[in-house]
């Protein structure tokens, strides 16, 4: 088999990571060459031909179909755009880092004439098998070093100065104008208040603003809802905004009830018969368009207050 060479560039070999060149290792050191499959080259001098090359030696056909499938699917990491032969292409590697090569013989043809034709320069990559192996440890520990570059780079105590502070700023950006977690303020209020066995209305803003920052770490941007004004609360200038602030103290009511028994679905609430209240009424009271005064509302915010978990409605007939 002759091919011709292809040209290789240096920079694609970069762009496999480590463990491919550790893998391809590995399937080479599996074939059973026995030191029996070489490959011999040919150069015309002075010509700038390509080099020539020809799988040989005892072994079988097998061995070869899976060398050359295996330097194929190497070579793919390492051809350039000028690529026609891909075993070419791993055969001129491992030639031009002199793995297992040999070149000593120049051969001249003699024309008809008697005069002196083309010098050809042969060579021989022995054992190309293990030559691959060796290639590819070289490839797989230049991968390495080069990963470990780009880990260093990314490393933000290498950074320098400025790129530190850019990244800072970007940071603080995403903060200020990327989402935030909304919780309302009665909810916090209510678990403070369990936790310290107060009225709700008793906690502090200091309270609340402790127990946020303690959130921080999880939900790195928080927007607090204010909600029911307590003695230690100045007025907010959302609390003229009637509904909102009624809205979230029903949505904390209702986590505060779910976490207490187990977190049973909407339906489940709403259809039990010791809840009070009906689909219609229920989704009204979160919308928070059924009156507070209203009777439903009054005996459906009782039970939750009282954690009862809901009780199924027997079935009819």
């Amino acid at each position: 088999m002759r091919v011709s060479l292809i040209i290789l560039n240096g920079n694609r070999a970069r762009m496999a990571s480590s463990n491919f060149w550790r893998e391809r290792a590995a399937d080479f050191q599996l074939v059973p060459d026995y030191g029996m499959l070489r490959a011999d080259g040919q150069y015309t001098v002075g010509t700038g031909a390509a080099w020539t090359w020809r799988l040989s030696g005892g072994a079988n056909e097998f061995i070869r179909s899976t060398f050359e499938a295996l330097a194929r699917r190497a070579a793919f990491e390492l051809a350039g755009a000028a690529t026609t032969e891909l075993l070419v292409a791993w055969l001129e590697a491992i030639r031009k880092e002199h793995i297992n090569f040999r070149s000593s013989q120049i051969a001249t043809e003699v024309r008809e004439d008697g005069s002196k034709g083309p010098q050809y320069v042969l060579g021989t990559i022995e054992q190309v098998c293990t030559a691959s192996v060796i290639l590819c440890r070289k490839l797989e520990s230049d991968a390495l070093q080069a990963e470990f570059g780009e880990k260093q780079r990314d490393e933000p105590r290498n950074w320098n100065a400025t790129r530190q502070d850019v990244a800072a700023f970007k940071e603080l950006r995403k903060l200020i104008t990327g989402p935030h977690e909304t919780i309302p303020e009665a909810l916090v209020r209510n678990s403070l208040a369990r936790q310290f066995n107060i009225k709700p209305e008793e906690v502090t803003w200091s309270q609340i603003r402790t127990a946020v920052a303690g959130l921080l770490r999880d939900y790195p941007a928080i927007t607090l809802v204010p909600t029911e004004t307590a003695p230690s609360q100045p007025v907010s200038e959302n609390a003229s905004n009637g509904e909102r602030p009624e809205v979230d103290r029903r949505a904390a009511l209702l986590a505060e009830y779910k976490t207490a028994t187990k977190n049973p679905p909407n339906k489940r609430i709403y259809e039990a018969r010791n809840s009070g209240i009906h689909k219609p009424e229920f989704y009204e009271w979160v919308n928070g368009t059924l009156p507070t005064e209203s009777a439903t509302a009054i005996s459906f915010e009782r039970f939750l207050r009282e954690k009862k978990p809901p009780v199924p409605r027997k079935p009819k007939g």
